[in-house]
């Protein structure tokens, strides 16, 4: 008996810490998705707050997909609006987007981490590093 009140016990203590973590992440969701502000604040003006929803209707943003990553790994990913307006599919975690504009700082980001574990010398040749083709 006390083996299954100890069992019971530590099921519902998981649970709950499992309801708090996803508390903690639905908390922190809202704050990103109803706390955006402009980029540029003028001293003495109060602080306008902005949610995602209205940001994208302002710039006329059909689709934005968010994921927050912590210690490498994805702790949330979110879609908002619409992937295709014509065939009203809408954006989900899933939806991929192309990453052009993003792609070369986080690339040069990849590069500087590389560097700092001493796995990357920066003015080694790159050909040196490169196995497919040359520049």
């Amino acid at each position: 008996m006390k083996k299954i009140c100890f069992i019971l016990f530590s099921i519902s203590l998981m649970s709950n810490c499992f309801a708090q973590l996803d508390d903690q992440i639905l908390l922190e969701i809202n704050a990103i998705e109803n706390s955006l502000v402009k980029n540029i604040q003028i001293k003495g003006d109060s602080i306008q707050k902005f949610n995602i929803l209205e940001r994208m209707e302002y710039y006329k943003v059909p689709g934005v997909s968010i994921a927050i990553v912590e210690n490498g790994k994805i702790k949330w990913a979110k879609g908002y609006g619409y992937a295709n307006t014509e065939t009203g599919t809408k954006v989900d975690a899933n939806t991929l987007f192309q990453a052009g504009s993003i792609s070369k700082p986080l690339a040069a980001l990849a590069a500087l981490k590389l560097f700092e574990n001493d796995s990357l010398e920066l003015n080694k040749d790159v050909n040196d590093y490169l196995k497919d083709w040359q520049l």
